[in-house]
């Protein structure tokens, strides 16, 4: 089944944006939600050692 993104931003005026990303056929997105930074990064460890694809650090960026 296909995925798509899609991001909702409300600018300071009121108006509201929409942009739809399609998934390519080898990426998946998911959405995480955490407290913090350092909360992400440890869910990030936990999947990097238990889901056999992923590949290096470089398939996700952290800014």
């Amino acid at each position: 089944m296909t995925q798509y993104l899609i991001k909702t931003i409300t600018h300071d005026t009121g108006e509201v944006f929409k942009d739809v990303v399609k998934a390519r056929e080898n990426e998946t997105f998911e959405l995480v939600e955490v407290e913090n930074e350092s909360e992400m990064k440890n869910i990030y460890e936990f999947n990097k050692k238990n889901i056999k694809n992923v590949r290096n650090d470089s398939d996700v960026r952290i800014n």
